[in-house]
């Protein structure tokens, strides 16, 4: 009896679940019966899309330059240049032993003086005739040149001058800057240091003097600068009227030439008759001379000197003597995978960010895209399993050159590939395409809150989010119906995941 009885209350207790389950499934239909679906909707918008490619890269110089030179085998006898030294477009990195070639060239030039006796006695009455000429235009411009020596040392007094002016500004700040420096430190200790312990007049005596030093100082340098601004007045006017002394100088030296342009010519015709007989002798003169300006090794570019090769008793054995980074304009530099590489052209826009630069993003243009991958980059297989990627090199220059940036910094990069502004957008997953291929999307009839309809649109830019869409039925205000989230009801889920008999 007692096991039928527990037996007849679980059918019992099975039942009035089923009712209970019955009951809400009915409640909803009805509720859902009388209540209109929600329809949810996102107004469609105008919008900027961009689609892009991003990388990270380093900054890097445009103009990087290794020193080299011919004279292989030559001795150095001087390195001129140290690591971080800025140099200049000209300035010597090195200098080469060329005795032996000095001498080489003097006797050169004195076979090729005899034999220039032997065969210029045609060409010595043309010359005469040429220097008659060219005293009769020194006399002429004689009162012109001394114009210009009067105006250059004027010029040069007030530079030498504004020179000094500045030397010695430049050596208060400098005084200035350590007695601030001194003064701060000195008031941090007075500050640390209580009035009874022995050192503290001497302290506030200290800070005392600095501060008249200071205000001496501050004097000196509003002197100095209002007398280096004065300076630089009169040397701009002093070079102005030097300036109109040279221009007035060619002037006259050009007229002055025209006189004996006829007698020039002749001369010229008697040299070249006169070099025809001694070209052996005038190759070995030019042979050397070339020798020996390659024995001064100089830079063919500003900037920093980063590393130097070479020293004082090597023999030079045709390595690279000295590089150069000409930091004045930075470029970045990255390495794009192959798979980005086909969509990124020369010309295109990019943005990049660095940590130094912080919230700032720095505008560029890609420069350069390498048609090979680099070396370090290219594919590598094992029994035909390949391990890495081929990477490409970019060069992106930047629009504007930042005074934070060094070499070396890592950069984030992004390069647009395409770009449109105020254009119609919407969610991307509401776009729909029907059998044939053509596009659609659902929006909200005009008036209505869920009546909608289907307006046929074309597919343009793809962004993160949203999407380009074109048509010419699109309008302000238009709505588009976004997807619909399937939901259930708990029972429901509860019979979905676990069956019927779920909670029995």
């Amino acid at each position: 009896m007692k096991k039928k009885l527990t037996k007849k209350r679980v059918i019992i207790i099975v039942v009035i679940i089923l009712i209970i389950i019955f009951v809400q499934m009915n409640q909803k239909s009805s509720k859902d019966a009388l209540e209109a679906p929600k329809i949810e909707t996102e107004e469609i918008e105008k919008r900027t899309i961009a689609k892009s490619v991003s990388a990270t890269g380093s900054v890097t110089t445009a103009n990087s330059k290794e020193i080299t030179s011919a004279l292989t085998g030559s001795e150095v006898v001087s390195v001129n240049v140290v690591e971080g030294q800025k140099i200049a477009v000209g300035d010597v990195i090195c200098k080469f032993d060329m005795d032996k070639v000095q001498k080489d060239l003097s006797n050169a030039k004195s076979s090729a003086n005899i034999s220039d006796a032997q065969s210029n006695l045609g060409v010595e009455s043309a010359r005469r005739t040429l220097q008659e000429a060219m005293k009769s235009r020194d006399s002429q411009i004689v009162n012109a040149q001394k114009e210009v020596a009067s105006a250059q040392d004027a010029y040069n007094q007030v530079q030498n001058q504004l020179n000094t002016t500045s030397q010695t500004l430049s050596a208060k700040q400098a005084e200035l800057g350590t007695i601030n420096t001194s003064y701060v430190e000195t008031q941090n200790a007075l500050a640390l240091t209580a009035p009874t312990e022995p050192n503290y007049q001497t302290l506030t005596e200290t800070l005392s003097s600095l501060e008249t030093k200071r205000e001496s100082l501050n004097a000196e340098i509003a002197g100095l600068q209002q007398a280096a601004q004065e300076l630089q007045g009169s040397s701009n006017q002093l070079k102005a009227a030097l300036d109109g002394a040279v221009f007035a100088l060619e002037s006259t030296t050009n007229a002055a030439d025209g006189n004996v342009a006829a007698m020039q010519d002749s001369l010229k015709n008697a040299e070249l008759s006169a070099k025809s007989s001694n070209i052996t002798q005038k190759g070995q003169l030019q042979t050397y001379e070339e020798q020996l300006e390659k024995g001064i090794v100089t830079s063919t570019v500003a900037g920093t000197v980063t590393s130097v090769n070479v020293k004082v008793g090597d023999l030079y054995a045709g390595n690279t003597i000295a590089t150069v980074d000409g930091v004045d304009e930075f470029i970045i530099e990255a390495e794009i995978d192959e798979y980005d590489i086909p969509d990124i052209a020369e010309g295109m826009k990019a943005l990049i960010k660095t940590d130094a630069t912080k919230d700032e993003e720095l505008e560029g243009r890609v420069t350069y895209v390498a048609i090979s991958p680099t070396a370090n980059a290219l594919p590598t297989s094992t029994t035909s399993v390949v391990s890495t990627n081929a990477k490409y090199k970019i060069k992106i220059a930047l629009n504007q050159q930042n005074e934070r940036l060094r070499l070396g910094m890592n950069a984030k990069i992004s390069i647009i590939l395409e770009s449109k502004e105020n254009i119609w957008t919407v969610p991307y997953d509401t776009i729909q395409e029907r059998e044939d291929g053509t596009n659609y999307i659902e929006v909200l009839k005009e008036g209505s809150e869920n009546e909608t309809e289907e307006l046929n649109i074309q597919v343009g830019i793809e962004g993160t989010y949203y999407v380009e869409i074109i048509s010419s039925e699109l309008k302000s205000g238009m709505k588009v119906v976004l997807p619909k989230q399937d939901t259930g009801t708990a029972i429901e889920d509860i019979l979905g995941v676990d069956g019927p008999s779920a909670g029995v």
